[in-house]
């Protein structure tokens, strides 16, 4: 169960990350082409050589070919979830945008149904082997009786008093086997159990690890969006006044769709370790 649960978050996750990718490259299709657009027209006026408008059409192919690779890796995805999950997916079907915002609850982690299914199986192993030592013992035991007792018309009160002492018999020491084997299993049980525990503990650190880890690096990639985003209005703002390239543009353009990627992985990053901290504390 635990495997199946996570292929499916993993292809999910990819599968998230990929139609967001889609949409940056979209976009950035859009404004290549409306680049293109301004830049055929500044050429027309003669503001701009023409040899600005091959690098415009260079620009805008190259964001076709990388929103092209983009809509491969969503299909591959999408594929690979379906496969996860044993069924296809409506045609019409979006990721949920909200998980990447999903916040840890936080609760006390409790024990997995398989660390308390070795513990179970741990005390019942010990309590098989006191019974196997209790069969070997003497047992010692009074037995008391009351009552009205009576002859002919004579009733009177009636007691009796009695001590039994059971010895067991010899069994080639088989009652002693059997409890040193129960006691073996019993602790090899609470070795798996404690095991278990310190497996799921290393789990849970780990996930916080690289939960807190994701929030520090969420918080510096918004900044480095933001900062992108500048740079391209600037470089934007350069271009139309002539005192910039379109190489310049393009290039401010591509480091913020950089920087949009990047930050849509550690979204992902962030998510997968908040759902592994839910099913830790939902055990």
């Amino acid at each position: 169960r635990d495997a199946v649960i996570a292929m499916v978050r993993a292809t999910y996750l990819d599968w998230l990350a990929s139609f967001l990718d889609l949409e940056f490259a979209t976009t950035a299709v859009q404004e290549a082409a409306a680049q293109r657009e301004r830049t055929a027209a500044r050429v027309d006026d003669g503001e701009r050589p023409p040899s600005e408008l091959d690098t415009a059409h260079f620009q805008e192919v190259q964001t076709e070919l990388a929103a092209s690779e983009a809509a491969a890796r969503l299909e591959s995805a999408r594929r690979l979830l379906e496969s996860a999950v044993g069924a296809e997916l409506p045609p019409d079907a979006e990721p949920d945008r909200a998980l990447l915002s999903r916040m840890v609850a936080d609760p006390e982690a409790g024990a997995s149904p398989e660390i308390e299914a070795l513990e179970l199986e741990r005390d019942a192993a010990k309590e098989e082997a006191n019974a196997y030592r209790k069969s070997r013992v003497p047992v010692v035991a009074v037995v008391g009786q009351t009552g009205l007792a009576g002859v002919n018309e004579n009733v009177f009160p009636n007691y009796e008093l009695g001590v039994n002492l059971a010895v067991p018999l010899w069994d080639g020491g088989r009652a002693v086997s059997l409890a040193h084997a129960a006691d073996a299993r019993a602790l090899e049980l609470e070795a798996r159990a404690r095991d278990a525990r310190q497996e799921d503990r290393d789990e849970r650190e780990r996930s916080l690890f690289e939960h807190e880890t994701a929030e520090e690096q969420l918080a510096l990639v918004e900044r480095l969006v933001e900062l992108s985003e500048r740079r391209v209005d600037q470089a934007v703002t350069s271009y139309d006044l002539g005192a910039g390239d379109l190489e310049a543009v393009a290039d401010a353009r591509a480091e913020l769709r950089e920087a949009q990627s990047r930050r849509v992985q550690i979204q992902v990053a962030r998510t997968d370790a908040v759902l592994r901290l839910d099913d830790s504390a939902a055990q």
